[in-house]
């Protein structure tokens, strides 16, 4: 093989490959190049091809000792698309770096499909700044200690990850304002929260759904309206924190119940019927209705003498009844029916149907009834104390009926 030894400053050209091996002079590098060197390949072979077999030594080393604008290596290309390869750094024939022409960089990944695309783990020390968006795919996982606001400090708006304790910061305080998982006040994955929960505004509320129990140590205020349900279901029902016969029932049918101690004490319902209940279990339960009377209630039924006593007075509906407004049918909310005017004059009274246990009470006002009667007639063909009428013929005459559900009947009568 023809040698070519310290040839100084001169210009060498060869136009087919050369092999180079051993040293030059007593230096130990192969090869000492101090100006440019253009070496140019072909379609079939590469430009340069260094091989070496050697262990513990690097097979090139480029070396700059320029201190300030010292460059390393530049690699250029004219392919910009993906078929285009600047730089593939392989072990064995495994891809480790991969740089093409359309910008993708792949570490680990012979094919890199994003910008930087990574098969395995990437540690940072310090702070990783992301200008988009930072998405997770559903089998992987976002593993960080903490999560804050760039423009923030340390102790402002931030999500700590403590442990198995989420915590999270906003920028009005140094507390943390809610936990997730907190296991210092109950079971685990609890949710606490050191202020307020509201909605957005008025017209755009906020939904809350919680799918274990709600555990509040202190009051809990709601502005709005609060909604139990769903609507179909058979019962919704608020309890009393650890007693199951102490709750507020809802049921689908419009109705509502009040149990306490599993006495049903109060029953409503609307529809077709409408209706109020009490004591529905038939308990020996007092019922007392209070006015302002501290000592005594306004209206007692006790429950074990099976009374009502009224410590207040009572008032009932008086309707007064003139000239031309007879005859007369008597209302619903009549009680004390006093008649004025003069004449024959007629009072009809309701039909008995729904009306047992009805008191009426009829009076001659003006002491003109013995001028002209005042007949009180029952509906088609009901009667009166076995009569098909009766009439009040003496001056401020008074009779007191009952319908006992047959008819009506006179109680008491008063002829001054």
């Amino acid at each position: 093989m023809a040698r070519i030894k310290n040839m100084g400053h001169s210009t060498v050209r060869f136009n087919e490959g050369v092999i180079i091996s051993g040293s030059a002079g007593s230096d130990t590098k192969t090869l000492i190049v101090t100006g440019s060197m253009v070496l140019s390949g072909s379609a079939s072979k590469p430009a340069i091809d260094i091989y070496s077999n050697v262990s513990g030594q690097y097979v090139a080393i480029i070396d700059n000792d320029e201190g300030s604008n010292g460059h390393g290596l530049k690699v250029t290309t004219d392919g910009t698309g993906t078929g285009t390869t600047i730089l593939d750094l392989e072990a064995g024939t495994s891809t480790v770096f991969k740089v093409r022409g359309d910008g993708r960089v792949g570490i680990g990944v012979g094919t890199p499909l994003y910008e930087l695309d990574v098969d395995g783990k990437i540690n940072s020390s310090d702070d990783l700044y992301v200008s988009g968006n930072l998405y997770v795919v559903d089998t992987a996982g976002l593993y960080v200690d903490k999560i804050r606001r760039h423009s923030d400090s340390d102790n402002t708006t931030k999500i700590l990850l403590n442990d198995e304790l989420l915590k999270f910061y906003a920028g009005h305080s140094s507390d943390d304002i809610a936990r997730i998982g907190e296991t210092n006040y109950g079971n685990d994955n609890n949710f606490w929260v050191s202020g307020s929960i509201g909605s957005k505004d008025s017209s755009t509320r906020g939904t809350a759904v919680l799918g274990g129990d709600v555990v509040t140590s202190g009051s809990m205020y709601i502005e709005g309206d609060i909604y139990l349900g769903p609507p179909a279901s058979a019962a919704t029902r608020l309890y009393h924190a650890g007693n199951t016969d102490t709750y507020f029932a809802m049921y689908s049918n419009d109705s509502f119940e009040f149990v306490i101690g599993g006495i049903n004490y109060l029953k409503m319902k609307e529809g077709a019927t409408d209706w109020i209940e009490f004591n529905k279990n038939n308990a020996d339960v007092d019922f007392k209705l209070w006015g302002t009377n501290d000592s005594n209630p306004a209206i007692f039924l006790n429950a074990g003498e099976e009374s009502l006593r009224f410590n207040a007075g009572l008032k009932a509906n008086v309707s007064e009844i003139g000239d031309g407004s007879f005859p007369y049918t008597v209302d619903a909310r009549d009680y004390l029916i006093t008649c004025a005017g003069s004449g024959a004059r007629t009072i009809n009274l309701p039909a008995v149907a729904n009306e047992s246990g009805r008191i009426l009470i009829i009076k001659d006002s003006n002491g003109s009834s013995g001028a002209g009667n005042i007949t009180l007639d029952p509906s088609a063909s009901e009667q009166i104390d076995a009569s098909a009428t009766y009439a009040i013929g003496s001056n401020r005459e008074s009779v007191t009926i009952m319908c006992d559900g047959v008819g009506w009947a006179i109680i008491s009568r008063y002829q001054p």
